[in-house]
């Protein structure tokens, strides 16, 4: 004991040592315009909250709301150096060419400013200015200001057109025209549309104009020249499989698959065997008593044996499993729940016919809708309250909407309670679409064809262009988000990476601007960013059904060779010296604290908590695990 005492004494004096820093001299508030600073105050500047404001705080700031009543002077603007976002009001400035020199500047908003002269905008390359309650700036000084660019784009990828900045034109309406609309189209926005920028795919080679109207009179015109396709196209083996891919979070860092009943993980760049004889596979996470989310994957073998992060259910086989919960064949519904940090099954109920895709719904022998909730009392014990609802043989099941076959809508909310609200009868169809509110919503229409918005039910029209009704000039397409690549390749904002599946099946991967192109590809199946090494993956699966990976920073594609087991993790062993001690936990100390040139060797070693972060929770458990080993 007296050992392991030794040993938190150190591991707490490290941890003070690193914390540590030399006593910094005294905050100097930063030399602007004293009405400027006080509003400054008000406007979440100071950081650490000592009331004041000094340079570092200033240059930290990424954006400014700035009330100019009685601020005479702001030459200082340009020592933000890190803002992108500003808004500026009222008082009685009239020259704002400072704004240029601001190195990030974005987004500016004027509003009732006393500007007559914006020609400074137009240097400015800003992607958004909105002039609020400033009719004394002229149409024609807007059309000064404003660019409308050439664009090039590569076949099978996306770009962007718009004029800008956006929102330059206020309340004007910006509709777009092509000449040739065989060259490109416009997707993931509607047409008509106020001040949006539009997404642009290349459909074939070749160039197009496009028109830019204001308020119905063109004003605008550029160029889009659509690019010749560079892709590889790597030979197709012999032998075809048909893999499906599920989400995971246990046996995979998001993925996992089955190809000939044998379930594979996959975390970045390894894909590995994980059982045989394996069925179905779904996953889930669910609050525990204690209110922590616990990650499960459920695993159906075909024999009807459930496994739960590798623990078997013991005495009841299943017949199917589906988003968290274990039907057996006479219709007893389970649901997957976590007892502390264990995953077991809850009995839910009795005669299920089929689940429903709202998660505390089934459908019973009946027809009826039944609702159930798992919970826990105030012991930690596992509760569960049912009942039935009393709708019947629903036809349209979505986002809290459940239309009956008798025309019946409803409004159910059933989270931790149950309760029903009849919208409508007489409907015979509903759907997430464009109307004439603005937005996309759910509209309900009835028999006399009329089309009302459910949360509100006035009547609405529906407009054209809804999903189903455009064809698409591309199979698939969708976008990741791995967050670490918003500074690396971006600009620290939300950087998003799009992919399409075009008409002729090759995949293309676009991340800011770098472009990737394979063929014969049937689908995508994810991506992660795999922080030790540095390194992003996208993957996909071929019409082989060859599982493949794509590394953004290499820029090499590789078929999988799959492991024959999931990769052994010494767990704590951040340095990948073989064992675990000190200088694991020091390591993994130094690189939270951002002590430069501290890499760690494995990640996936310290993510003590299992939820695909570090922060301190996992260091104060790898420094308890460390004494409970040397005690």
């Amino acid at each position: 004991m007296r050992k392991a005492l030794s040993l938190l004494t150190g591991l707490a004096l490290i941890a003070l040592s690193s914390g540590l820093t030399a006593s910094a001299e005294a905050p100097v508030p930063v030399d602007i315009d004293e009405q400027a600073y006080a509003a400054l105050m008000k406007d979440y500047v100071d950081w650490n909250g000592d009331k004041i404001i000094d340079e570092s705080e200033l240059q930290r700031a990424t954006s400014l709301d700035l009330d100019l009543e009685g601020v005479k002077d702001i030459s200082w603007l340009p020592r933000m150096t890190n803002c992108r976002y500003v808004t500026l009001k009222g008082g009685t400035l009239t020259d704002f060419s400072v704004l240029k020199l601001m190195p990030k500047l974005k987004k500016v908003t004027f509003d009732s400013v006393p500007l007559t002269d914006i020609s400074f905008v137009k240097d400015m390359n800003l992607y958004e200015c909105n002039l609020k309650n400033m009719d004394q700036i002229t149409k024609e000084q807007r059309m000064e200001v404003a660019v409308f660019r050439d664009v090039e784009i590569e076949k099978g990828f996306q770009s962007i057109i718009g004029v800008y900045p956006i929102g330059i034109f206020g309340d004007s309406k910006i509709e777009l025209r092509y000449d040739d609309t065989g060259i490109v189209e416009e997707i993931g926005s509607s047409k008509d549309q106020y001040q949006i920028q539009r997404e642009l795919y290349g459909i074939k080679e070749g160039s197009t104009t496009c028109r830019a109207y204001i308020d119905g009179e063109e004003k605008f015109a550029a160029k889009i020249t659509v690019l010749p396709m560079e892709r590889i196209a790597p030979p197709l083996n012999d032998k075809t499989t048909s893999p499906q891919v599920y989400q995971s979070y246990y046996y995979g860092s998001r993925h996992v698959v089955i190809d000939n009943g044998i379930l594979y993980g996959i975390r970045g760049d390894k894909y590995y065997k994980v059982m045989e004889n394996v069925k179905y596979c779904s996953t889930t996470y669910k609050k525990n008593a204690d209110g922590d989310y616990v990650y499960i994957d459920l695993v159906m073998k075909n024999d009807g044996t459930l496994i739960l992060n590798d623990k078997v259910v013991e005495g009841v086989k299943f017949d199917y499993i589906l988003d968290g919960c274990a039907v057996t064949a006479d219709g007893t519904l389970y649901s997957i729940y976590p007892d502390g940090k264990e995953p077991v099954i809850v009995k839910a109920g009795e005669n299920c016919k089929s689940l429903i895709t709202e998660d505390r719904f089934y459908l019973s022998e009946s027809g009826e809708v039944v609702w159930y909730n798992v919970d826990y009392d105030s012991k930690g014990n596992i509760i569960l309250k049912t009942r039935d609802t009393g709708i019947m043989d629903p036809q349209y099941v979505r986002d809290g909407y459940f239309l009956e076959e008798n025309g019946i809508l409803w409004n159910v909310r059933g989270y931790s309670y149950f309760s029903k609200n009849k919208i409508a009868d007489d409907v015979i169809g509903i759907g997430y679409y464009n109307s004439s509110i603005g937005y996309r919503s759910y509209v309900y229409t009835t028999s006399d064809g009329k089309s009302y918005c459910a949360s509100d039910k006035k009547e609405v029209e529906i407009y054209e262009d809804t999903p189903g009704v455009i064809k698409r000039s591309y199979l698939q397409d969708g976008c990741f988000y791995l967050h670490e690549y918003d500074s690396k390749y971006g600009d620290g904002s939300d950087l998003l990476i799009d992919w399409f599946i075009t008409d002729d099946s090759t995949l293309t991967l676009d991340l800011a601007g770098r472009h990737f192109a394979i063929s014969d590809v049937e689908r995508v199946i994810g991506a992660e960013f795999v922080k030790y090494q540095d390194k992003g993956y996208a993957w996909f699966i071929r019409k082989d059904g060859s599982v493949w990976r794509y590394c953004f920073e290499d820029k090499e594609a590789v078929q999988m060779t799959p492991l024959e087991s999931m990769p052994e993790v010494l767990r704590y062993d951040v340095n990948l010296d073989g064992e675990f001690n000190v200088a694991d936990v020091v390591t993994l100390q130094k690189w939270l604290l951002g002590v430069p040139d501290v890499k760690l060797a494995d990640w996936n070693a310290a993510d003590i908590c299992g939820d695909y972060e570090l922060n301190v929770f996992d260091l104060c458990m790898m420094k308890k695990a460390l004494i409970e080993k040397l005690d």
